[in-house]
């Protein structure tokens, strides 16, 4: 048979099966770390495998036994306790205690011959263990359900932070990043290493390692809280909780390097706070309210001890938003995002309350956040006229995390921000300027001012039409305070693309309908009834029986509206010739 374009050739058709496939793997980590390690099992770890896969239990302990018994090397070790055919997570009790007891014995001697290791003294032996726990890292258990193997080996990383060898300690300390430690051990030895080490190298592995720890504690609250809440998030937020103070010391060091590193860690500590605050619940399944109040305290006191770190290293925080390192300045505003983002969830599962309460310890904590972010409202204004785009649209990010606030009023923190706003509706980057416009339009008028209007009524004559019809729509927020856009909304309607002409005609009913407004629109939006676009012209008619009797000149174009080709149009000419000739205070009711 013979084959045409576009047919793929065999030897094209397994190249792309074979780039899908790389590509699936791309996408699944965590398998591709234990398909990796299966492609360099060692026979005797092949040979326990094949042992681990025998259903009768008394063959299954004697194969397996056996097995074990040829584990002679480290690696073997690993390599024995990352096999997933364990069952010590089994429902059968039988064959869960039977794995658990073999596998803790695997578990035992893989410790002992890393202690072993370390005892040597030998450095290279000492940097090869460091970097093995490094790779290991949460991806391995320990025993139980919610154990982590080399989380085990923290007091002995600890203990080779303070080693003589700078090159030991510094990757002992990314060691302890990894492997979700006890912070009471960990934190210390970090905390040490940042206020004593003279060397950048080993500040630098302390403020990673902080980080890192606060990431993993991140990982593993979103990991294991998919499909239900984990126990063990109260320590995650200790884990973020302890390290935020050592993260604001690292604020403090001279090297650029270090500093970001604290920032990450208060980014990551954001992180967390959205991790393990619940979503929203469903409509079908919202509780009752005192049920709900009482949940709701639940929840925001067990991240309290975050948020509060985070209030007390703010300060930090605040200086790193105005800094002029660009990189500062930029890791700081992602930072304060994710705070923002951790507080804005916060608030919507608040606002499902049928009645706020007045105080509640989730109305305090997310006030606490608040106060974080508002303290930095003028540097962040100030950020709209950084020269790096991605410092002006971090910190506009930012602003709209808090224009996206159910039901809270901002006061002071729009005052200030709206004129920042301003200034990014002139910006050079159409991304920027599409921003600021949605996020006047969230904030609206602030203090009964329409602050920002000179700038969006500009913008109805932008270059991109996406842009028109954002600042129109914005506009519209407005409401009777965008009266002076009345006429840059009236050209819109008869020279602009149908979508703007739509968008400027629905401003022009949130604006008002008096006469002195209906005499400079009317006559606009009868010609608009003539539009090829049958939207336009039923928009028209809308916004025509929005003035009721002041549109009276319209009637002779609204009958003849009523014929039009469109079911649309004629409805909404009827229901405009109806609002124009028989006002609704007139009508009489039967």
């Amino acid at each position: 048979m013979t084959c045409k374009p576009p047919c793929l050739s065999y030897r094209s058709f397994y190249l792309l099966v074979s780039l899908l496939a790389v590509g699936y793997v791309g996408n699944a980590s965590s398998q591709t770390y234990f398909d990796h390690m299966s492609e360099r099992r060692s026979k005797t770890v092949e040979q326990l495998r094949r042992a681990l896969t025998t259903n009768d239990l008394r063959l299954r302990e004697e194969r397996v036994k056996k097995a074990i018994a040829g584990l002679r090397h480290v690696g073997d070790l690993r390599q024995a306790l990352e096999l997933k055919e364990w069952n010590d997570e089994d429902l059968d009790i039988a064959r869960r205690d039977l794995d658990r007891r073999l596998r803790g014995e695997v578990l035992s001697r893989f410790q002992t011959e890393v202690r072993r290791a370390i005892q040597t003294g030998n450095p290279s032996a000492i940097l090869a263990v460091t970097t093995m726990l490094g790779e290991m890292g949460t991806k391995v258990r320990g025993m139980g359900a919610t154990g982590i193997a080399a989380t085990a080996f923290a007091p002995d990383l600890a203990k080779l932070t303070k080693s003589d060898n700078g090159r030991i300690r510094e990757e002992a300390a990314n060691a302890l990043g990894t492997i979700h430690p006890d912070p009471r051990v960990a934190v210390p030895a970090l905390s040490a290493m940042l206020r004593n080490e003279t060397s950048v190298g080993g500040r630098l592995a302390a403020a990673r390692a902080l980080a890192s720890m606060v990431r993993v504690a991140a990982e593993l609250a979103h990991q294991r809280g998919i499909g239900g809440i984990d126990p063990l998030q109260a320590e995650y937020i200790n884990v973020a909780a302890t390290i935020i103070p050592e993260a604001g010391r690292a604020l403090e060091d001279s090297v650029t390097e270090v500093r970001l590193h604290g920032l990450e860690a208060f980014r990551q500590a954001g992180i967390l706070l959205t991790e393990v605050i619940p979503d929203p619940f469903p409509e079908r399944d919202l509780p009752a309210p005192d049920e709900l109040k009482k949940l709701l305290d639940a929840d925001q006191q067990k991240i309290k001890p975050v948020v509060d770190a985070l209030v007390k290293e703010s300060a930090g925080l605040q200086r790193a938003i105005a800094d002029p390192t660009d990189a500062i300045a930029l890791r700081a505003r992602r930072a304060l995002e994710e705070i923002a983002e951790a507080r804005l969830k916060l608030l919507r599962r608040r606002a499902q309350l049928p009645i706020p309460p007045q105080e509640g310890a989730e109305g305090q904590t997310a006030d606490a956040i608040f106060a974080i972010i508002a303290a930095n409202v003028k540097a962040l204004g100030k950020g709209l006229e950084h020269p790096d785009v991605r410092i002006r649209l971090a910190s506009l990010d930012i602003l709209e995390a808090v224009a996206d606030t159910p039901g809270q009023p901002l006061g002071d923190f729009a005052v200030a921000a709206v004129p920042a706003l301003s200034i990014g509706l002139e910006d050079s980057n159409r991304f920027v300027r599409w921003q600021a416009i949605r996020i006047l339009g969230k904030l609206g008028p602030v203090d009964g001012r329409a602050e920002g209007l000179e700038g969006l009524i500009r913008m109805l004559h932008d270059d991109d039409l996406d842009l028109q019809v954002a600042a129109a729509n914005t506009l519209a927020a407005y409401g009777p305070l965008a009266r002076p856009a009345i006429s840059a909304l009236g050209n819109a309607v008869e020279r602009g693309d149908p979508e703007m002409r739509i968008a400027a005609m629905e401003t022009m009913q949130a604006i008002g309908s008096d006469a002195e407004l209906a005499k400079q629109t009317v006559p606009i939006l009868i010609h608009a009834l003539q539009h090829d676009d049958a939207r336009v012209r039923a928009t028209a008619a809308q916004t025509l029986g929005e003035y009721g009797e002041h549109a009276r000149t319209a009637e002779p174009a609204l009958m003849k509206a009523r014929q039009d080709s469109d079911p649309e149009v004629r409805e909404a000419a009827a229901d405009a010739l109806l609002n124009i000739l028989v006002p609704p205070k007139k009508r009489q009711l039967k």
